[in-house]
């Protein structure tokens, strides 16, 4: 999923499952409406953040693995969208914090 910051929540792209968890427009996933998840800790902590079941605050979530890097305008440093990687945790790898980081980071 990629998520723009003028609306930091809602997915601009690669989204499948809409309406049963929320990824759709209009979505709040910042850490203040959906407590710890990928995309909210992502932009919170303004860097890349792996969280795994029972990292995430809202129960419902706590099957999921996100994996999340905030993707930065090159010349300001400011960040201007999100990218996430979401799966079953019992699917969790390590190696996916770093494709999503590195995906984040390609200029």
């Amino acid at each position: 999923m990629l998520t723009g910051t003028s609306s930091p929540q809602s997915p601009l792209a690669g989204y499948r499952r809409t309406s049963r968890h929320k990824f759709r427009t209009g979505g709040n996933w910042n850490e203040q409406a959906a407590g710890t998840n990928g995309v909210g800790t992502a932009l919170a902590e303004r860097r890349a953040v792996q969280i795994v079941g029972a990292e995430h605050y809202v129960q419902a979530w706590q099957r999921w693995v996100c994996t999340a890097a905030p993707i930065r305008d090159p010349l300001s440093g400011e960040i201007i969208a999100v990218i996430d990687v979401t799966g079953y945790k019992e699917g969790v790898q390590p190696h996916t914090l770093l494709a999503v980081y590195s995906t984040a980071t390609l200029t």
